[in-house]
């Protein structure tokens, strides 16, 4: 199984350079069926065990159990490689499949203020090793921000955080926002030899391009784009290559850029947070929604603006995530419209799929979607009711069958809270033991509420 996404610069790569290579096929041929996931189109697969950044590739028996992942790019002989030791290994039986993930029921008793202090305090240790050990972290600039993160830790700020988050915070917004080239800052270092004519063209043509994939490789040293947003345009990149805020992925996200904008209005800077707003819009528009991606395109973004008007910006996927759009009515009410046709009577089965303001029958959106459009409907004034009847269907549903433990439940969590003070210490308690992902933050200003209830 392969899990990629639109906007992944090398999984272009690998599907357009190493899977059509006839070694890869022919091992595919000889023990394997093969599959392919667009993760912004099922992005539970980002749960299954191993899965560590794209590409991944995930393994399955003949049974149908899995049995091994592997993330990242690997060349045409290194995966030959690997399909050959991997088959070799599950011909012996040499291989437990992993165990299946555990369900989480809500707890029938809530939170107490000495348990919500003991699992504030985990939570924040977590938080800050796992932030240190990604290149630097919060002390220096490191490769990735986690915006939707730094939006929570700003809510805690505002509640009774330690002063240490506002350094944390203010350092990594400092360090995203000073990005720009070389080339479009003065001089370029001495081995930059791509013009403005073949950035465009590179630009223009994608992987078909003779120098493409030679310009991916060669760039971050002819000319180390520094920093997370783009001085043109205003919109933030998705995370960096290596530390020190040095070469970014240059593929944007509609969701993450929402969360960088309600970062900056938060910390008082309402021009910045329209600025990066505006961005959203003109880009991921789709009618009454917002689509969810931009593909990476590290030639584009080192063109000025003059330059770039030879050019369409990149490729925006057209898909319509739950969860773009629930963050867009946080952010923006204005935006609370297209959560109308969300029906909370038929959840959880409300996933905005590609065709426009339909809606899938055949996937469940993710429990951390479900989150977000609770708070997006409790922030709603004409939507509020809504919020409380979905809040009422959630907490039937963990109460009962429980749901997948997953850092999801974190934002499962703070939508509850946030429609419904009756089951939010309850709703809390189930995050006592449920381990960290940075994607998905923690309610820290929840439960530094609850730290001071009676």
């Amino acid at each position: 199984m392969l899990i990629s996404a639109a906007w992944c610069q090398w999984c272009r790569v690998l599907e357009h350079e190493v899977l059509p290579d006839q070694r890869v096929i022919t091992e595919i041929e000889r023990g394997f069926e093969s599959l392919h996931v667009d993760l912004d189109a099922a992005p539970l697969w980002a749960d299954i065990p191993g899965f560590k950044g794209l590409p991944t590739l995930a393994f399955f028996d003949a049974g149908g159990r899995h049995v091994l992942t592997r993330s990242g790019f690997r060349s045409a002989p290194e995966l030959v490689d690997l399909f050959r030791a991997l088959s070799s290994r599950l011909e012996r039986d040499e291989l437990e499949p992993y165990e299946p993930p555990r369900r989480v029921r809500l707890p029938s008793a809530g939170i107490s203020a000495e348990d919500a202090k003991r699992l504030l305090d985990r939570l924040e240790l977590a938080v800050f090793l796992k932030v240190n050990s990604n290149d630097g972290g919060f002390n220096s600039p490191a490769r990735h921000p986690y915006p939707a993160l730094l939006v929570e830790l700003e809510r805690w700020r505002q509640h009774g955080a330690p002063a240490r988050v506002d350094g944390w915070i203010q350092k990594t917004l400092d360090g995203a926002r000073r990005g720009g080239s070389p080339r479009l800052k003065g001089t370029p270092l001495a081995d930059m030899d791509f013009s403005a004519d073949e950035l465009v063209g590179l630009s223009r043509a994608g992987a078909d391009a003779a120098r493409w994939r030679e310009g991916i490789e060669r760039l971050p040293d002819a000319d180390p784009y520094l920093g997370l947003q783009d001085s043109v345009d205003r919109g933030f990149f998705r995370y960096c290559a290596g530390p020190g805020w040095y070469h970014p992925h240059f593929e944007r996200r509609a969701i993450e850029n929402l969360a960088w904008s309600e970062l900056l209005r938060l910390r008082g800077e309402p021009d910045e947070a329209r600025a990066v707003l505006n961005f959203v819009e003109t880009t991921f528009e789709q009618g009454a929604a917002l689509a969810t991606s931009q593909r990476s395109d590290p030639f584009y973004y080192r063109l000025s603006a003059e330059e770039r008007k030879a050019l369409p910006g990149p490729v925006v996927d057209p898909l319509w995530r739950l969860d773009v759009q629930s963050m867009a009515a946080l952010v923006d009410g204005s935006r609370c419209r297209a959560l109308a046709p969300v029906p909370t009577d038929k959840w959880p089965r409300a996933l905005w799929d590609r065709a426009g303001a339909e809606l899938s029958s055949a996937a469940e959106a993710p429990v951390d979607a479900v989150g977000l459009l609770l708070s997006a409907l409790a922030s709603c004034s004409e939507l509020s009711e809504r919020g409380r009847e979905l809040s009422e269907l959630v907490v039937e549903r963990w109460s009962g069958e429980g749901f997948v433990e997953s850092p999801r439940l974190f934002l499962l969590s703070r939508g509850i809270c946030e429609n419904s003070r009756q089951h939010c210490a309850r709703a809390l308690a189930a995050l006592t033991d449920i381990p960290i992902d940075l994607d998905y933050p923690p309610p820290f200003a929840l439960l530094s509420r609850e730290t001071a209830a009676e």
